[in-house]
């Protein structure tokens, strides 16, 4: 099992690890590959035989792959495909840049400033809403939008340089953006149509991203 991103930064390295390590010992073993069965058993091992307060999102965006929606409730996960016209979808991956900060913490830390469950819900209701009409601008909108509400509810030193750096990148042609991951420090997300005025502006590391439709794979059985 591998991942691309370092560990520390909240998008999920350490449960892209674990599903991968999964997948392959079960490949190993003879079973039948199923990523939602995979899915489960990560989030078992981590959250509730390690102990880690780290959710069940990743595990499954891991395993399952492509552009999702996912409901929780007491433990148990309900996930599906966010359908998207092919040219929307291709617009959204075209538009969507990542930056990395060079700040590294656990989600753990994060525990204790997580914004109202509510919010979050709405926000996140809100954005599926947008893609799946297809109005990529208001997507975009939402990511400044969940951005305050992070902010707000964890104001420290490190997230007023973050904000500094997000209005600095909305002022140079990006129609949102966000930190992302659960950490305090990570990616930068931006969703902008002139990549070009960013690159120019941001002294921090671009990483290639694209949306796929694909989840853990097994290359070697």
């Amino acid at each position: 099992g591998l991942s691309d991103i370092p560990a520390g930064t909240g998008l999920g390295s350490s449960s892209a690890f674990t599903v991968g390590a999964l997948a392959a010992l079960r490949a190993h073993q003879g079973h039948t590959f199923d990523p939602t069965l995979i899915a489960r058993e990560a989030c078992d091992i981590e959250v509730h035989q390690l102990g880690d307060p780290i959710g069940y999102q990743d595990q499954y965006a891991t395993a399952l792959g492509g552009l999702r929606w996912h409901q929780y409730n007491n433990g148990t996960v309900t996930t599906g495909h966010i359908p998207m016209h092919w040219g929307d979808l291709e617009a959204l991956s075209k538009n969507l840049y990542l930056f990395y900060t060079g700040i590294s913490r656990s989600a753990a830390d994060q525990m204790g400033h997580t914004p109202p469950l509510d919010q979050l819900r709405q926000q996140g209701w809100e954005s599926r809403q947008a893609l799946e009409a297809g109005d990529l601008h208001a997507f975009a909108e939402g990511l400044n939008r969940q951005w305050r509400l992070k902010y707000r509810s964890a104001p420290t030193d490190t997230h007023a340089a973050i904000d500094q750096t997000l209005r600095q990148g909305i002022q140079h042609g990006a129609l949102g953006g966000k930190l992302v991951g659960a950490g305090n420090g990570g990616f930068l997300l931006f969703y902008t149509e002139h990549p070009e005025l960013l690159r120019e502006v941001l002294p921090l590391r671009e990483v290639p991203i694209t949306l796929t439709n694909k989840g853990t794979e097994l290359l070697h059985q």
